[in-house]
């Protein structure tokens, strides 16, 4: 295949210009490169460190609701309660707390199980 001399991007024999940038250009050009590159890493650490606390908050949570007592198979999908009675043991429930009066337990939360079996809590 035959170069076409006049489209190379650079010079092609020992009598073009050489190619060349000082220190300076090259420090320079390394220091602004280093910064972006510094500022990729900070901003991807923080951003991994942000999911593994929600991985881990999660984590927490589905160990207590699967430590609660359950005296029922949940279905995915479905609404339950979360209660603590008053010697700190915790219990699952079908029935919300609007629906009964429930002044020996205190009130957690609304959690739906998905279909990974993992439990995430509704915004109520």
């Amino acid at each position: 295949m035959e170069k076409k001399r006049s489209l190379l991007p650079y010079g092609d024999s020992t009598l073009c210009p050489p190619i060349s940038s000082t220190e300076k250009e090259v420090a320079e050009w390394k220091n602004h490169q280093n910064k972006d590159s510094d500022k990729y890493f900070s901003t991807r650490y923080k951003e991994i460190v942000e999911e593994m606390e929600q991985l881990k908050e999660s984590f927490e949570q589905n160990e207590r609701i699967n430590q609660a007592e359950m005296r029922f198979t949940p279905v995915v999908g479905k609404d339950y309660y979360l209660y603590e009675r008053e010697n700190k043991s915790t219990f699952i429930s079908m029935i919300s707390p609007k629906e009964w009066d429930h002044k020996d337990f205190n009130y957690l939360g609304c959690y739906t199980i998905d279909s990974m079996n993992v439990w995430t809590q509704n915004k109520e």
